[in-house]
């Protein structure tokens, strides 16, 4: 989570974008792919090494179990933000 929010904030200083640090990444993370979409149309998200952080922990359940419940609700926030994405 920590990962994705500090994403977050360089895009969206990079972009002169304001996000709200109240909520949650995914709400941080839907809230910079819509305001970018409003500048640029429609956003393009590269996702690199997508299964690399349960790979990197498949000997520690105890971690296992929390990335799997971040990537899960990253996916999820994705998922829900079709209209704003441009796909190749």
């Amino acid at each position: 989570e920590n990962y994705v929010l500090n994403e977050i904030k360089k895009i969206s200083k990079e972009y002169n974008i304001k996000v709200n640090n109240e909520f949650n990444f995914e709400i941080q993370f839907a809230n910079l792919i819509q305001d970018l979409s409003k500048k640029y149309t429609r956003v393009v998200l590269l996702v690199d090494e997508y299964d690399k952080p349960i790979l990197s922990n498949l000997k520690k359940p105890e971690v296992l179990e929390e990335v799997k419940a971040t990537m899960n609700a990253f996916y999820a926030t994705i998922k829900d933000l079709d209209e704003y994405l441009k796909y190749f």
